[in-house]
């Protein structure tokens, strides 16, 4: 035989993982009295790897719109209080991909 040889081509770009897409959305979970406790169900996500999430409740007027930040309410729970009376509440969920 005459031989061979082998030739290679540039390296790509480093591969990123798979940016998160929400396949179904978050929910809230609890019960709605003064006192009690909601937790956010983070809904379902695709992405390449195990995702962490950041949470920030929002206080709603009674018809679930016109919502504003809770400020300091960015864990997975939230104890209710007398300020959420008379408001609907609703959780923000964000996926964080790392960029590898």
């Amino acid at each position: 035989t005459a031989g061979n040889a082998s030739a290679h081509s540039a390296p790509t770009a480093v591969i990123l993982p798979m940016p998160p897409v929400n396949l179904a959305a978050p929910a809230v979970t609890g019960s709605t009295v003064d006192g009690a406790e909601l937790a956010a169900d983070d809904g379902l996500w695709r992405s390449t790897g195990a995702l962490p999430y950041a949470h920030q409740w929002q206080s709603c007027d009674a018809s679930g719109g016109a919502c504003i930040p809770i400020v300091g309410a960015t864990s997975p729970r939230l104890v209710l209080g007398p300020a959420e009376v008379g408001a609907t509440i609703r959780v923000s969920v964000t996926s964080i991909s790392s960029p590898g």
